[in-house]
């Protein structure tokens, strides 16, 4: 619940759990403790107080003479430096799989045989597939939500932006994706080769770059932009659907 903990005299270690909490720490060296990665919480140093504001939930702590907080990866100084900008990492590409770390938080899983790729959000375990003529399986529980033929945007609530390009295959308008380019702030990983055959068969590769913010300006966003949205995605502020994403796709393109 909502609770108001103080933590009195001494070197306290203390977790408030759910809810939106009031912690004072008191005298001594006090250290607030969280069950998730660093990278799950919005941390805001103000004022002589400290605020953690889940990612997910939205429950929002508001700390006191508090000197340590606790993640379940790491653990930091209260007031401490800018957080850095996360490390991202790719692995090698083998029988036309690889995957990729977009820091504590985020992770894609690459499969070139029939186009797929996982995004996982590591701070509730949720999970959005994408595949085929792109499907796109929200919670990756075998149903797919919608499809999309046109290029794509989904962006993180971290503000990474994933573009995805489609590349044609058939003659029924149907498209694959074929590539991601991927970027925050300096990071930047770009995918190529996705497309199963129709972009050239078993030539999956993955290019890392600090050139991140460049490659945004220079990238066009996709016919729409889908934003994560807890464990799903919204589509201008609503619940995407076969509808409205295809409306997205289908809007006119305003004249320059």
């Amino acid at each position: 619940g909502n609770d108001t903990i103080f933590g009195g005299r001494g070197n306290d270690i203390i977790k408030g759990g759910a809810g939106s909490d009031v912690i004072d720490g008191g005298k001594g060296i006090d250290t607030a403790v969280y069950d998730k990665n660093r990278d799950c919480y919005i941390v805001k140093n103000r004022d002589g107080s400290t605020m953690v504001v889940d990612r997910k939930t939205g429950d929002r702590d508001m700390l006191k003479n508090i000197e340590k907080l606790q993640f379940a990866d790491k653990t930091e100084n209260v007031g401490g430096s800018h957080k850095p900008e996360a490390k991202w990492t790719v692995s090698e590409v083998k029988d036309g799989k690889a995957n990729i770390n977009l820091g504590d938080r985020y992770s894609i899983a690459l499969d070139e045989k029939n186009s797929v790729w996982t995004l996982t959000d590591k701070c509730d375990d949720s999970q959005t597939r994408v595949w085929g003529d792109p499907h796109v399986d929200v919670g990756n529980d075998g149903k797919t939500e919608f499809d999309f033929k046109k290029d794509a945007t989904f962006q993180l609530e971290d503000g990474t932006k994933i573009t995805v390009n489609t590349v044609p295959f058939g003659n029924t308008g149907q498209t694959m994706s074929s590539s991601l380019t991927i970027t925050n702030g300096h990071n930047a990983i770009q995918v190529t080769g996705l497309g199963d055959k129709y972009d050239g068969a078993n030539n999956l590769n993955i290019t890392q770059s600090s050139n991140g913010r460049q490659l945004d300006r220079q990238t066009d966003d996709g016919a729409f932009t889908l934003k994560e949205a807890g464990k799903g995605w919204t589509l201008d502020g609503k619940t995407p659907t076969q509808q409205n994403i295809n409306a997205a796709e289908n809007k006119p393109v305003a004249a320059a």
